[in-house]
């Protein structure tokens, strides 16, 4: 996968408790990106929130010219998947959309992403 460009807003998904989980990538210009995913566990590891069953991590990249592509391998070791792909595996409908998160647009949370390009 090529380098994402700064702000571009990437969407991911896997399977969690048997349902589909997104998060979404971002890079900074200064080379930082960071994403979130669920993790199961009896006691909350330092820093998470609940979520379910489980909960939720953050994954910080810090300021490296290769932190995106370590970020992309850690996505792929939790079972994270592009939407586009996800898709295809029969996870979200063909037609659903991932409404954006106003840190990464800028924009209404209504506003859905155009992140098929995953």
């Amino acid at each position: 996968m090529e380098k994402p460009a700064v702000g571009e807003t990437l969407v991911f998904v896997k399977l969690f408790e048997g349902q589909p989980w997104f998060t979404t990538f971002c890079l900074s210009r200064d080379d930082i990106c960071w994403f979130f995913f669920p993790t199961e566990g009896p006691e909350p590891p330092p820093g998470s929130m609940m979520l379910g069953s489980g909960f939720i991590m953050i994954a910080k990249f810090r300021r490296n010219p290769d932190s995106w592509r370590r970020a992309f391998e850690r996505l792929s070791e939790l079972g994270f998947v592009s939407l586009a792909e996800a898709r295809q595996l029969g996870w979200l409908p063909p037609d659903w959309e991932v409404l954006a998160h106003m840190s990464h647009t800028g924009d209404e949370p209504e506003t859905p992403l155009d992140s098929d390009h995953g």
